[in-house]
């Protein structure tokens, strides 16, 4: 799958971001916005462990955002 959107978000666009070759490494972050407060589907996951270790990472990652 290259992206997906749902009726319930038409405002939002999911993006497989593995397609991109962004200048600035494998996140993009000069072309997307990432957001680090919420995994999105957690709930969802067969893999509980690996979906924890994504959320403390995400956590970890956007608070060094803040204080660099």
């Amino acid at each position: 799958m290259i992206f997906w959107t749902g009726d319930d978000r038409p405002e939002l666009i999911d993006v497989a971001v593995g397609l991109f070759a962004a200048p600035c490494g494998a996140r993009a972050e000069t072309w997307l916005k990432w957001t680090t407060s919420r995994v999105s589907f957690s709930e969802e996951a067969v893999h509980k462990e690996l979906v924890g270790a994504l959320e403390s990472g995400l956590e970890a990652w956007g608070l060094r955002e803040v204080y660099e």
